[in-house]
């Protein structure tokens, strides 16, 4: 049986495609970094100056403006903040499309715009379905793990129910993830290989079976050795802010912050933004591309792994084994009809028991 790619081998094809793709990638990186940056600015901005807020609303509270005004600017900054949501979104997906064929690929960002315009509304359905049948898996998990953990606080004393709670919900919570790493690829498989809905949920299933623990032991491996080469920086950079602070202001940061108001613009505000922009900067340049790369990298070994092993079996499996096979992919359908079950119940219940509840009241 093949196995799919090891890790040490996954992080080397990860780092040689990135340093060799990097410098064509920026072009489109670069815009996602802006995109990204605006809404991030403005968060940190009016977190570390609440007196900014204050003051802006106290303005126009003086001003008197009409509602009609108010609800205008509200409306304009809604709108553009649904506009850089919307770029963010369609290059996010265009840049994933791109990368899965990365050597051949161009990454001008009106090329990338067009793909990911092209893919929007196949992912909006696929993310639909992915939704209906997680729901339907949390609904066969939950609603008898809830059970058990009721019955449990009801009928037994309360130490022995808060432990049969804690091993219930983690038993629930492990199976609901189990399921999750399964369909996890189903998005691939429609940016890669273009499968739609059901089908991209499947074939995501089928490359998965059979590799499921060497798939989140190579993932959470992967993200740990990342993250542990990434945070210490971040970490480095609030310590070289408080020595400034120190030694300028004669504070820390966390306590600038309840400092006089210029302390906050020039001092905490700076160093937040600042911080905001490396860690944004790290994550749109490193983290993004190098993680897309690897998920990809890892998906088509998933493939060549099933691929191989299907083949390798097919001399071996008797025709009577072919019912079985089709019947294992019909489960994510009958999943997918469930969850429009539970959705449409899940709605429709709180209105019957508000009804009845003002009905006999």
């Amino acid at each position: 049986m093949k196995k799919i790619i090891p890790l040490r081998d996954l992080m080397s094809l990860t780092y040689r495609a990135y340093k060799k793709h990097l410098k064509k990638m920026t072009k489109v990186l670069n815009v996602l970094f802006l995109v990204t940056m605006v809404p991030i600015a403005a968060e940190v901005f009016f977190k570390s100056d609440s007196g900014f807020v204050e003051g802006f609303f106290q303005k126009i509270t003086e001003a008197n403006l009409s509602l009609s005004s108010i609800v205008a600017v509200g409306l304009v900054a809604f709108i553009l903040y649904m506009v850089l949501l919307l770029v963010n979104i369609l290059l996010s997906i265009g840049f994933v499309q791109k990368v899965s064929n990365i050597e051949n690929s161009s990454f001008e960002v009106k090329g990338v715009w067009e793909a990911g315009k092209a893919l929007i509304k196949p992912t909006i359905w696929l993310s639909l379905k992915m939704f209906l049948v997680s729901l339907s898996v949390l609904a066969i998990i939950g609603i008898p793990a809830a059970a058990i953990v009721g019955a449990s606080m009801y009928f037994l004393p309360p130490a022995l129910a808060a432990l049969i709670a804690g091993v219930v919900l983690f038993v629930a919570f492990a199976l609901f993830a189990f399921v999750g790493v399964h369909i996890a690829f189903a998005q691939l498989a429609l940016y890669v290989d273009g499968k739609k809905d059901l089908q991209a949920i499947e074939h995501s299933v089928e490359i998965v079976q059979g590799n499921i623990w060497n798939i989140v032991w190579r993932v959470s491996v992967y993200y740990v050795i990342l993250f542990a080469l990434l945070v210490p920086g971040a970490l480095i950079f609030d310590l070289l802010q408080n020595i400034i602070l120190q030694s300028v202001y004669g504070v820390k940061g966390v306590e600038a912050l309840s400092q006089l108001e210029e302390l906050r613009v020039t001092g905490v505000l700076v160093g937040e933004i600042t911080l905001a922009v490396i860690i944004n900067m790290v994550n749109t340049f490193v983290v993004v591309p190098v993680t897309v790369i690897a998920s990809i990298i890892l998906y088509r070994s998933l493939q060549d792994s099933k691929s191989e092993n299907s083949n390798v079996q097919d001399g071996k499996r008797d025709s009577k084994d072919l019912p079985q096979k089709c019947e294992r992919k019909q489960y994510v359908s009958r999943l997918y009809k469930a969850g429009w079950w539970v959705l449409g119940i899940a709605v429709i219940s709180p209105v019957i028991i508000m009804t009845i509840v003002a009905f006999f009241a």
